[in-house]
């Protein structure tokens, strides 16, 4: 088998259209070009023959701000895959990868092929997802809490509606709402924000409006006296609503709970059943969640 490194834009968009299943949301060439675009990170993307038949393609790009090589759109997106048809030959396209590689959230299925992937078993590093089915209302969802659960949660959210707070289904969407998003994700997360990295705004900003533009966009807003408090937006693709990114004024207790109460009435009114969460935040096991693990891969010690 011979390799060689695609840089090329319109070929490396040809070779993902070859292999991708379109399966999920991350498997679309049209999302991760949402970032490509948001960053100008150059691509390099290692494909392998035999002779000449394409065998597999390991879709990366170059991060030239902290100088490594990962799946477009660095840790955002999630179900990465390495596009290969015989998934025997991982080790070999892994050999290829250029010093400072790290290949995070990696698609389940794949570690099953390759012993040496890490599962990262720390619990706010699971992937949550929440399934709906049963569900007609909210208040059927509430039932599989236990009771203190229910008057608990009951309890804060009132006390946010005393106050004045509400949420639900923005639909007049301006594009500062990214802007809104980015403030109260930094005051709360500081450097380890994704919004950290000055490009990610961007490539947020095209994400939204490519989702809005498919008619794909859900986006969820807490609003006082006509003033945004917190703004989440999902994607709803193939029957997967995918909480994607939001914040919200860390200085008022609960709002992020409003967001997620947001976000599980209108997939339940729109019918879905299984909603995503993305990996992270244990929190979410309280919502009755279910967690399974990450997989990961990086050659820094020669895994």
């Amino acid at each position: 088998m011979k390799f060689k490194i695609v840089t090329d834009y319109k070929e490396a968009e040809e070779l993902w259209q070859m292999f991708s299943p379109n399966q999920y949301l991350w498997d679309l060439w049209e999302v991760r070009d949402c970032f490509i675009k948001g960053t100008n990170y150059l691509l390099y993307f290692i494909v392998g023959y035999e002779g000449d038949e394409i065998l597999g393609v390991l879709p990366l790009w170059c991060n030239t701000d902290e100088k490594h090589y990962s799946f477009i759109g660095d840790d955002l997106p999630e179900e990465n895959r390495l596009f290969l048809k015989d998934k025997k030959l991982i080790s070999e396209f892994l050999k290829q990868c250029p010093a400072k590689t790290y290949l995070e959230y990696l698609n389940q299925d794949d570690k099953n092929f390759f012993p040496s992937f890490k599962t990262v078993v720390h619990p706010d590093s699971c992937y949550y997802h929440l399934n709906l089915t049963g569900f007609n209302t909210f208040e059927d969802y509430l039932q599989s809490f236990s009771k203190k659960h229910r008057k608990n949660l009951k309890y804060d959210l009132n006390g946010l509606a005393a106050q004045g707070f509400t949420v639900g289904l923005e639909n007049d969407f301006k594009e500062n709402i990214v802007d809104i998003i980015s403030g109260y994700n930094l005051g709360r997360f500081k450097d380890d924000s994704f919004f950290a990295t000055s490009s990610f705004s961007k490539s947020l900003l095209n994400l939204v409006l490519w989702a809005k533009n498919k008619g794909l966009l859900h986006m969820i807003v807490i609003k006082k006296s006509d003033q945004i408090y917190g703004a989440q937006f999902a994607i709803l693709y193939k029957g997967a609503y995918t909480v994607v990114m939001g914040g919200s004024d860390s200085s008022i207790k609960n709002l992020g709970k409003l967001l997620t109460v947001g976000h599980i009435k209108n997939a339940i009114n729109l019918g879905v059943k299984e909603m995503d969460f993305m990996a992270g935040g244990e929190w979410k096991k309280l919502w009755q969640m279910s967690g399974s693990d990450v997989y990961e891969w990086d050659n820094l010690t020669g895994n």
